[in-house]
C-alpha cells in the first residue's frame, strides 16, 4: 500500500514539474506549457500545444499581429494584418500579407516598430500631375495627360487631358514634355487609335461598331452581325444592317425578302463606296475605275474602263496600280519637232 502511495506522489510531482516547465517553442511566451501562446508578430500553432504544433512563425516582413495569442489555437497567416509603419497599409491578402505605403506617401514601409520608411509626397502645383518623391522636381504628368508639367524648371504650360477616349500607357516618368502622340492607347479594348500625332482618336476596330468608350472598364464598341452574304458587311448588330461591300452590286442575301446576292463589279470597275442600305445596287453603280489613267464608258448594262485619251494599254483591275501608260506614238512627233528646233538654234 505504501508503495502505491509513493508512486502516486511521484507522478504528481512529475506532473507539477512539467506544468511549470518553460515553453519549448522559442516564439511563444507563457508561465507553463499549457499557457504557451504565440508571441505578438507570430502565427501558426505553438509547439507546446496538445497535439504539438509545427511552431510559431514570424509574420511576413513589415507586418505583425495586433497582439499576442490568447490561446493555443492555430493563428492564421491573415492575422498578420497590422503594419509596423503607421504610414503604410496592409494589402489585405490572406495568403501573402504585405504592407505598402499609403496614398500620398512613398518609400519602403518600416520593418520594425517606432519607425517609418514611408515619406510624404510633395504637393504639386499642377493638379494634373502627381509626385513620386518629396520635392516638386518629382511632379510628373498623370496617366492620360500630356504636355509639360507646371512644376518643371522652367515652368511648363501644364498637363492637359488626352483627347476623349484616348489615354497614355502610364504616367510620365520625368518632367520632360509629353507629346500629344503619347495619347496612343484607347480606353475601349475593342477600339483602335488612328495613329495621328496631331489629333489622336479612337475608332471601333474592324468587326465592331458604335462609339468607343471614353473611360476605363467599359466598351461602347459592339460586335457587328455575321452576314450570310459573303460579299456583304454589317454596320450594326443585326443582319438587317448587312449591305453590299464596295465593288459589288445587286441585292444582299440577308435582305427581306432575300436577294440573289451581291455580285462583283465587271473587271476594272468598282463602286464609289459600300452600299448604305439593303436596297438593290444597280450595275450602273460600278462607275468608278481602279486605274486613275482610265475612264468608265458610262454604260448601265455593261460598265467597262478604257484608257483615257493620250494613254494606251489595259486598265488595272485593282487599286493602287495602272496599266494605262502615256501614248509614246503621240510623243514621238513632238520630240522630233523639239529636236529640230534645237538644231536650228
Amino acid at each position: 500500500m505504501k508503495t502505491i502511495q509513493l508512486l502516486i506522489a511521484t507522478l504528481a510531482i512529475i506532473a507539477s514539474v512539467n506544468a511549470d516547465a518553460p515553453c519549448t517553442d522559442a516564439n511563444a511566451t507563457g508561465g507553463s506549457v499549457s499557457t504557451c501562446y504565440c508571441k505578438a508578430g507570430f502565427y501558426g500553432t505553438v509547439k507546446d500545444a496538445t497535439p504539438a504544433g509545427s511552431g510559431c512563425a514570424a509574420c511576413p516582413t513589415g507586418t505583425t499581429t495586433t497582439g499576442a495569442a490568447t490561446s493555443q489555437a492555430a493563428i492564421a497567416l491573415s492575422a498578420c494584418s497590422a503594419c509596423f509603419d503607421t504610414n503604410a497599409t496592409n494589402n489585405g491578402s490572406s495568403s501573402a500579407p504585405a504592407c505598402t505605403c499609403n496614398t500620398g506617401y512613398f518609400g519602403n514601409p518600416s520593418t520594425s516598430s517606432g519607425g517609418s520608411g514611408c515619406q510624404k509626397l510633395a504637393t504639386c502645383t499642377d493638379t494634373n500631375a502627381t509626385a513620386t518623391g518629396a520635392t516638386a522636381s518629382t511632379c510628373y504628368c498623370k496617366a492620360g495627360f500630356y504636355g509639360t508639367v507646371k512644376d518643371a524648371t522652367p515652368a511648363g504650360s501644364g498637363c492637359a487631358a488626352c483627347p476623349t477616349g484616348t489615354t497614355t500607357t502610364g504616367a510620365a516618368v520625368s518632367q520632360a514634355a509629353v507629346a500629344l502622340s503619347a495619347c496612343s492607347a484607347c480606353f475601349d479594348t475593342n477600339a483602335t487609335n488612328n495613329g495621328s500625332s496631331s489629333a489622336p482618336a479612337c475608332t471601333c476596330s474592324a468587326g465592331y461598331y458604335g462609339t468607343p468608350s471614353a473611360s476605363s472598364g467599359a466598351s461602347g464598341c459592339q460586335k457587328v452581325a455575321t452576314c450570310t452574304d459573303t460579299n456583304a458587311a454589317a454596320t450594326g448588330g443585326t443582319v438587317s444592317t448587312c449591305y453590299c461591300k464596295a465593288g459589288f452590286y445587286g441585292t444582299v442575301k440577308d435582305a427581306t425578302p432575300a436577294g440573289s446576292g451581291c455580285a462583283a463589279c465587271p473587271t476594272g470597275t468598282t463602286t464609289t463606296g459600300a452600299a448604305a442600305s439593303q436596297a438593290a445596287v444597280a450595275l450602273s453603280a460600278c462607275s468608278a475605275c481602279f486605274d486613275t489613267n482610265a475612264t468608265n464608258n458610262a454604260s448601265s448594262s455593261a460598265p467597262a474602263c478604257t484608257c483615257k485619251s493620250g494613254y494606251s494599254g489595259t486598265p488595272a483591275a485593282s487599286s493602287g496600280a495602272t496599266g494605262c501608260s502615256a501614248d509614246s506614238s503621240k510623243l514621238l512627233p513632238l520630240l522630233a519637232l523639239l529636236f529640230s528646233l534645237v538644231l536650228l538654234i
